[in-house]
This record gives structure tokens, C-alpha cells and sequence, in this order.
């Protein structure tokens, strides 16, 4: 299992879900990982959009400018200019990691609620 699959909702966290005995937590647990979701998907398309800028700004100015510069200097910078696009596809990489994390963390779920009253005779005993 991939050490961040529980990062956003942790062990304790649905003990706690499980505990509260909230109602429809599969569904809340659902608008979590919807909310993470959408939040990984525009972070990725605005890095996209930034670097698409970026780069197109350099190429453009590089084009209609009458200064030469060094071939490094315009390879560092389109370098540059790339790496928003480099952060923007590792986010992207993260999407298909969100649905598992959603399957593991109901999965998780179902079995603390199987548990359920050994975890409050733990939690009385724990407060005593």
C-alpha cells in the first residue's frame, strides 16, 4: 500500500467517524475525497496553464527581440518556464491515486464499524 494512500483522512479519523455514529458517513467520507479531487485537479490545470503561458511569452519575446543571448540562457529559461508543466503532470499522476484511496478508506470504514463496540469499551477504559 502507497505510505500517503490514508494521508488526507486518517486511521483516527474514521474511529472517530465510527464512534460519533454520524449519519451517512460513507457520504461525507465521499465529499472528502470529491473536494480533494477537485483540488488536485485545478492545481494541475493551472500549472499547465502557467507553464503553457510562460512558455509561449519566452518563445514569442526570443522571436520579435533584436538581442541575441546565449543559447543557454533561452534553454534555462524555457527550463524554467517547463517546470510548473513537470508539477502539473506529478498532480495529474495523483488523480488516479485518489480513488484508491476512497475504496480503502470506506473498506476501512466498514470494518471499524464492525468493531464498533470493542472500540468504546477501549475508549471507556482508556478515560478512566
Amino acid at each position: 500500500m502507497n505510505c500517503d494512500i490514508m494521508l488526507d483522512l486518517k486511521i483516527k479519523d474514521l474511529i472517530d467517524l465510527v464512534v460519533a455514529d454520524v449519519p451517512e458517513p460513507e457520504k461525507r467520507i465521499e465529499k472528502m475525497y470529491d473536494w480533494h479531487f477537485e483540488k488536485i485537479k485545478v492545481l494541475y490545470q493551472l500549472s499547465l496553464g502557467i507553464s503553457a503561458s510562460l512558455f509561449v511569452s519566452i518563445i514569442l519575446a526570443y522571436l520579435q527581440s533584436d538581442i541575441k543571448m546565449d543559447l543557454w540562457i533561452i534553454l534555462l529559461t524555457l527550463v524554467m518556464a517547463l517546470c510548473p508543466a513537470f508539477y502539473g503532470v506529478y498532480r495529474f499522476h495523483n488523480l488516479k491515486l485518489i480513488h484508491r484511496q476512497y475504496v480503502v478508506a470506506i473498506k476501512i470504514y466498514k470494518e471499524l464499524k464492525i468493531i464498533r463496540p470493542f472500540i468504546l469499551i477501549y475508549q471507556q477504559g482508556m478515560s478512566k
